[in-house]
């Protein structure tokens, strides 16, 4: 089949929604565990946008002038039930000199943990005594920073490395080497940098299928190769993490050129007669023969002189018509079902209200 100009247009126009509205995360952050109390205070940072260290009776002056002897000393004439002072002096030292403007912080819920995620938007400072006893939340810590929270990992998301921190016991604790399990659990796609990062989602919550599991991983890893060939990025690695026994993540990570244009294709394709008539008001045409293992696009915009005076990008042009042309196999369809894949969620939605945003009149 061949791909026009025009059907061109309609993928160029959807890859680009997906690239300008995707989140954009920075790895290069320091990430870090901040726990609530053992859950305690969880609601109050949330509807408070802050964290927060105990210890009132140890200031935030007092961390800037006195010595560890010191404030370990204070600490006891505060509170002798404390067996290990110096621990208590290495959280809030960490609190006040490590946690920076612009960090990532994780706080847990009580369990079952739901892990709350957020930027840190200040320096620390001192909370009045008034309005800590006005606020309609419970947490008394007066040592606090100013976060702007993002979103939540919800307990079923949460991959399994991520209890080592639960587990770790301190205040606070970095999380630098857990960065790609938190990304994945907040975000189902997201950019970061030059890189994308897409989790499809296993729910077969019974043994799996060796075969429909490698027929969906070889399908997709296929298509990848597809556009690679079509594209100047060759040479750009794609990597592939996966940690299934029954429901699990499958997580494609790779350039935006490269993953942008399949992860639309495997969302038109697997979206089912939904997604197609959502495409057919905006004056186009999509249709998958599952029986051969074909789909075919076709725009039908001949009036709108916008479309007619674009122009299309060649690179995605060659991989439309490359992906158009290798099709889908029947089997990958019966995979994507048995093991009731999910696609990713926040792609998929910018997807739909794009196709929903300015539909065309189409004839019958």
């Amino acid at each position: 089949m061949t791909i026009t100009e025009q059907d061109t247009l309609l993928f160029n126009n959807l890859f680009k929604k997906i690239y300008q509205q995707l989140p954009s995360l920075d790895s290069t952050k320091d990430y870090w565990f901040v726990r609530a109390q053992k859950g305690l205070f969880f609601e109050s940072f949330l509807t408070g946008g802050y964290i927060a260290i105990g210890w009132n009776y140890i200031t935030l002056e007092d961390l800037k002038r006195l010595d560890e002897d010191a404030i370990k000393g204070k600490i006891k004439e505060f509170d002798n039930r404390i067996e290990k002072p110096g621990s208590a002096y290495k959280q809030m030292i960490k609190f006040a000199n490590s946690l920076k403007i612009g960090d990532i912080v994780i706080v847990p819920s009580e369990s079952p943990n739901n892990f709350l995620v957020g930027e840190i938007t200040s320096e620390p400072y001192t909370e009045s005594e008034s309005n800590i006893e006005s606020a309609s939340n419970v947490c008394p810590f007066n040592k606090r920073m100013n976060v702007h929270w993002f979103g939540f990992i919800p307990n079923r998301d949460i991959d399994s490395q991520l209890y080592k921190l639960v587990y770790s016991g301190h205040t606070i604790t970095d999380a630098n080497a857990y960065k790609k399990f938190i990304n994945r659990g907040l975000y189902d796609t997201y950019i970061d940098h030059d890189h994308m990062s897409i989790t499809f989602k296993v729910q077969e919550e019974n043994n799996i299928d060796a075969f429909e599991y490698s027929t969906f991983l070889h399908t997709v890893l296929q298509m990848v190769n597809v556009v690679k060939e079509s594209d100047e990025l060759k040479d750009e690695k794609v990597v592939l993490r996966t940690n299934v026994q029954s429901e699990g993540p499958i997580e494609l990570l790779g350039h935006p050129e490269i993953l942008i244009p399949v992860l639309v294709f495997i969302i038109l394709l697997t979206g089912g007669i939904a997604f197609r008539n959502l495409i057919k008001r905006n004056g186009a045409n999509f249709e998958v023969d599952s029986k051969l293992g074909k789909f075919k696009a076709q725009l039908n915009s001949d009036g709108d002189e916008a479309i007619k005076k674009a122009q299309a990008n060649k690179i995605n042009a060659e991989a439309i018509a490359l992906l158009v042309d290798k099709g889908m196999s029947p089997e990958f369809e019966g995979a994507t079902s048995k093991l009731d894949i999910k696609a990713p969620e926040v792609a998929t939605k910018i997807l739909r209200d794009e196709l929903l945003e300015s539909p065309k009149e189409v004839e019958e």
